[in-house]
C-alpha cells in the first residue's frame, strides 16, 4: 500500500476532533450570549425598580461558571424602600444552565443586613437560602425557596433562627386569577426582650383571589370591589405544649382591615396567647389578659377548645376574647 492510500485515513482522524472543536466553540457561544442576556436583564431590572419607587444599587457585575453553569455575580447589593426599610447583602448570585434561561435560581452569599422601619436593624446569617422563579407552560411562572439553618440577629440583642423552611408559589391552574401558596417551616425560635420561644412546626396552604385586581393604580380598593380574598385551606401550628389548625376566608373592609371567620382547635389554647405577646403581636398586658380567657374557655373540655376566630373592626377574638389587634393595609 502506498503513502497516498494511507493518507486519507489519516485525515479521517481528525474528523470528530473537529466536530468537538466546532460543538465547543457553538456552546461557548451560547454561554457568553447567555451571560450577556442575565447581566442585560439584571440592569433592566434594576432600572425598573427604581423607576417604581424602590431604591437599588450595587457594585459591579460579574459572569463566571464556565463552562457547566451561567452563574452572574452582583457584589454589594442594596434594595431600599422609604416605606419598609433596606436590605443589604456582600453578594448575589444568579444561576442558569446556559442552554435554558427559564429558570433563574437566586443564591445571597455572605453576611445580610436587614433595617425594617418597625422591628429594627437585624444581621442575618442565611447561607442555606436558595430561590428560584421560573416559566410555566401552564401556570406562567412558579415560585420556589428553600432554607436551611438561618439566624439572624438584632443589633437590640434579640435573635431568631428557622432550622428549615420551604415556600412555593404559583397561579393556579385553572384561573391565573388564582395564586396559590404552600409552606413548611420546621424549628422557629425568637429570643426576645429576654424571653424565648418556638413553634416546632408550621404548615399552611393558601390562594388569593382575584389577583388581578393588582395591576391597577389603586390595586386595595381594586382588590376588595372584585370581591378579593385570601383563602385558608389549612394551616397548622405545633407548638412544645401546644397545637392549633384553621381553616377558613379572610376578606378586607372598607377600612382596609381583615375581616372574615376562621374555624379554629386549639389544644391548650392560652400557649398561643402567651407566644402573640412572645413575638410581640400583642403587649404584654394583653397578652396575660388572653391566656387567661382562653385558659377559662379550654377548661370545661379537658383544654381543648374548638371555635371560630373572627376577625372584625380591626380585632382576632376567639369566644368573645380578643387576641391580637389586627394592621390595616395599605395600599388603597
Amino acid at each position: 500500500m502506498t503513502s497516498s492510500d494511507r493518507a486519507p485515513s489519516r485525515r479521517l482522524l481528525y474528523v470528530p476532533l473537529i466536530i468537538v472543536a466546532l460543538i465547543f466553540a457553538v456552546y461557548a457561544g451560547l454561554w457568553r450570549f447567555g451571560a450577556t442576556q442575565m447581566v442585560t436583564a439584571v440592569n433592566q431590572w434594576v432600572a425598573d425598580q427604581n423607576a417604581a419607587g424602590l431604591t437599588v444599587t450595587h457594585d459591579d457585575i460579574r459572569s463566571s461558571g464556565f463552562p457547566f453553569f451561567l452563574r452572574t455575580v452582583i457584589n454589594s447589593p442594596v434594595i431600599s424602600s422609604p416605606e419598609i426599610g433596606q436590605w443589604r447583602g456582600e453578594k448575589l448570585v444568579i444561576e442558569a444552565l446556559p442552554y435554558d434561561l427559564n429558570r433563574l435560581i437566586f443564591v445571597p452569599l455572605g453576611e445580610q443586613r436587614v433595617s425594617h422601619i418597625e422591628f429594627g436593624d437585624w444581621t442575618i446569617d442565611a447561607e442555606g437560602l436558595r430561590a428560584s422563579i421560573a416559566n410555566d407552560k401552564t401556570r406562567g411562572w412558579a415560585f420556589a425557596a428553600n432554607v436551611e439553618n438561618a439566624k439572624a440577629q438584632s443589633d437590640a440583642g434579640d435573635s431568631a433562627s428557622l432550622g428549615a423552611l420551604i415556600v412555593d408559589i404559583a397561579p393556579q391552574t385553572e384561573g391565573l386569577a388564582v395564586i396559590t401558596m404552600n409552606l413548611a417551616a420546621e424549628t422557629i425560635a425568637l429570643q426576645r426582650n429576654g424571653i424565648e420561644s418556638q413553634i416546632d412546626r408550621f404548615e399552611g396552604s393558601f390562594a388569593l383571589t382575584e389577583t388581578l385586581a393588582f395591576n391597577t393604580s389603586r390595586p386595595l380598593l381594586a382588590w376588595r370591589s372584585a370581591g378579593g380574598s385570601l383563602i385558608i385551606r389549612g394551616m397548622a401550628a405545633r407548638l412544645p405544649e401546644a397545637e392549633m389548625s384553621l381553616q377558613g376566608e379572610v376578606s378586607v373592609d372598607a377600612q382596609n382591615f381583615p375581616v372574615g371567620e376562621l374555624n379554629a382547635q386549639f389544644q391548650n389554647p392560652a400557649a398561643f396567647g402567651r407566644l402573640l405577646g412572645d413575638f410581640g403581636v400583642i403587649g404584654r398586658r394583653e397578652a396575660m389578659a388572653a391566656e387567661a380567657g382562653l385558659n377559662l374557655a379550654a377548661m370545661a373540655t379537658g383544654g381543648k377548645l374548638t371555635a371560630p376566630v373572627r376577625l372584625e373592626d380591626g380585632r382576632a377574638k376567639i369566644a368573645g376574647i380578643a387576641i391580637a389587634e389586627l394592621p390595616q393595609l395599605a395600599g388603597n
